[in-house]
Protein backbone atom coordinates (compact mmCIF):
# COMPACT_ATOMS: atom_id res chain seq x y z
CA UNK A 1 0.00 0.00 0.00
CA UNK A 2 0.99 3.71 -0.84
CA UNK A 3 0.23 6.83 -0.33
CA UNK A 4 1.80 9.65 -2.41
CA UNK A 5 1.30 13.20 -1.25
CA UNK A 6 1.95 16.62 -3.10
CA UNK A 7 2.14 19.96 -1.89
CA UNK A 8 3.13 23.47 -2.74
CA UNK A 9 6.61 23.85 -1.16
CA UNK A 10 5.82 27.60 -0.02
CA UNK A 11 2.56 26.50 1.78
CA UNK A 12 4.64 23.33 3.74
CA UNK A 13 7.13 25.79 4.61
CA UNK A 14 5.05 28.33 5.86
CA UNK A 15 3.24 25.53 7.74
CA UNK A 16 5.82 24.55 9.43
CA UNK A 17 6.68 28.02 10.35
CA UNK A 18 3.23 28.52 11.60
CA UNK A 19 2.74 24.71 13.82
CA UNK A 20 5.80 25.22 15.86
CA UNK A 21 5.42 29.07 16.21
CA UNK A 22 8.25 30.04 15.53
CA UNK A 23 9.30 33.08 13.81
CA UNK A 24 12.31 31.59 11.86
CA UNK A 25 12.57 31.24 8.30
CA UNK A 26 12.88 27.83 7.56
CA UNK A 27 12.99 26.61 3.82
CA UNK A 28 12.72 22.90 3.12
CA UNK A 29 15.76 20.89 1.20
CA UNK A 30 15.25 17.35 0.63
CA UNK A 31 18.83 16.59 0.92
CA UNK A 32 19.18 17.74 4.33
CA UNK A 33 17.89 14.73 7.19
CA UNK A 34 16.58 17.60 9.15
CA UNK A 35 14.06 18.98 6.50
CA UNK A 36 13.09 15.55 6.08
CA UNK A 37 12.65 14.75 9.90
CA UNK A 38 10.49 17.57 9.95
CA UNK A 39 8.09 16.53 6.47
CA UNK A 40 7.98 13.16 8.31
CA UNK A 41 7.19 14.56 11.99
CA UNK A 42 4.40 16.79 10.06
CA UNK A 43 2.90 14.32 7.78
CA UNK A 44 2.56 11.81 10.63
CA UNK A 45 0.86 14.41 13.12
CA UNK A 46 -1.31 15.72 10.52
CA UNK A 47 -2.84 12.26 8.80
CA UNK A 48 -4.11 9.08 10.53
CA UNK A 49 -5.05 5.86 8.52
CA UNK A 50 -6.82 3.02 9.77
CA UNK A 51 -8.29 -0.32 7.57
CA UNK A 52 -10.69 -2.42 9.37
CA UNK A 53 -10.28 -0.76 12.21
CA UNK A 54 -6.30 -1.10 12.59
CA UNK A 55 -4.39 1.49 12.95
CA UNK A 56 -2.17 2.07 9.59
CA UNK A 57 1.72 3.18 9.94
CA UNK A 58 3.04 4.28 6.53
CA UNK A 59 7.17 4.56 6.03
CA UNK A 60 8.56 7.65 4.78
CA UNK A 61 9.53 6.44 1.16
CA UNK A 62 11.28 9.30 -1.44
CA UNK A 63 10.66 13.02 -1.28
CA UNK A 64 10.99 15.13 -4.68
CA UNK A 65 11.15 18.68 -5.34
CA UNK A 66 9.22 19.24 -8.68
CA UNK A 67 8.76 22.50 -10.60
CA UNK A 68 10.64 25.86 -10.23
CA UNK A 69 9.42 29.03 -8.29
CA UNK A 70 5.92 29.43 -6.81
CA UNK A 71 4.40 26.69 -8.55
CA UNK A 72 7.67 24.30 -7.16
CA UNK A 73 6.42 21.13 -5.59
CA UNK A 74 7.40 18.68 -3.32
CA UNK A 75 6.53 14.91 -3.68
CA UNK A 76 6.78 12.39 -1.07
CA UNK A 77 5.81 8.78 -0.91
CA UNK A 78 4.98 6.58 2.26
CA UNK A 79 3.90 3.02 2.20
CA UNK A 80 3.13 -0.26 4.68
CA UNK A 81 4.03 -3.87 4.03
CA UNK A 82 0.17 -4.22 5.08
CA UNK A 83 -1.40 -6.31 1.77
CA UNK A 84 -5.29 -5.07 2.00
CA UNK A 85 -6.73 -6.74 -1.02
CA UNK A 86 -9.72 -7.76 1.18
CA UNK A 87 -9.85 -4.48 3.04
CA UNK A 88 -13.26 -3.75 3.59
CA UNK A 89 -13.21 -0.64 6.12
CA UNK A 90 -10.99 2.34 5.56
CA UNK A 91 -10.79 5.56 7.71
CA UNK A 92 -8.72 8.39 7.01
CA UNK A 93 -8.34 11.74 8.90
CA UNK A 94 -5.95 14.21 6.45
CA UNK A 95 -5.44 17.69 8.20
CA UNK A 96 -2.66 18.92 5.87
CA UNK A 97 -1.96 22.30 5.47
CA UNK A 98 -5.52 22.83 6.61
CA UNK A 99 -4.80 24.73 9.85
CA UNK A 100 -2.82 27.43 7.76
CA UNK A 101 -4.87 27.62 4.84
CA UNK A 102 -8.92 27.84 5.11
CA UNK A 103 -9.19 27.09 1.51
CA UNK A 104 -6.92 23.96 1.57
CA UNK A 105 -8.43 21.04 0.00
CA UNK A 106 -6.99 17.41 0.05
CA UNK A 107 -7.68 15.33 -2.05
CA UNK A 108 -8.17 11.50 -1.37
CA UNK A 109 -8.48 8.47 -3.92
CA UNK A 110 -8.51 5.00 -3.24
CA UNK A 111 -8.31 2.00 -5.11
CA UNK A 112 -8.76 -1.39 -4.65
CA UNK A 113 -9.11 -4.39 -7.88
CA UNK A 114 -11.07 -2.14 -10.12
CA UNK A 115 -13.17 0.13 -7.67
CA UNK A 116 -11.93 3.73 -6.82
CA UNK A 117 -13.27 6.36 -4.85
CA UNK A 118 -12.41 9.85 -3.99
CA UNK A 119 -13.52 12.82 -1.43
CA UNK A 120 -11.78 16.40 -0.96
CA UNK A 121 -11.40 16.63 2.79
CA UNK A 122 -10.55 20.48 3.89
CA UNK A 123 -10.85 22.62 6.97
CA UNK A 124 -14.50 21.66 7.87
CA UNK A 125 -14.41 18.10 6.79
CA UNK A 126 -10.57 16.37 7.44
CA UNK A 127 -12.48 12.77 7.85
CA UNK A 128 -13.06 10.40 5.38
CA UNK A 129 -14.77 6.29 5.70
CA UNK A 130 -15.05 4.71 2.85
CA UNK A 131 -16.70 0.65 3.16
CA UNK A 132 -15.82 -1.47 0.36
Amino acid sequence: MSWNCRMFKDDFERAVIHSSLSPMEWFFEPSDTSSVTILVDYFTNHTDLSIDNIPIVLKFEDVELEGEGPIQTIACSFSSKLITDNASNVRIRCSLLTDLLDDQINMIHLQKADMKRSKNLDSDSQHLHIEF
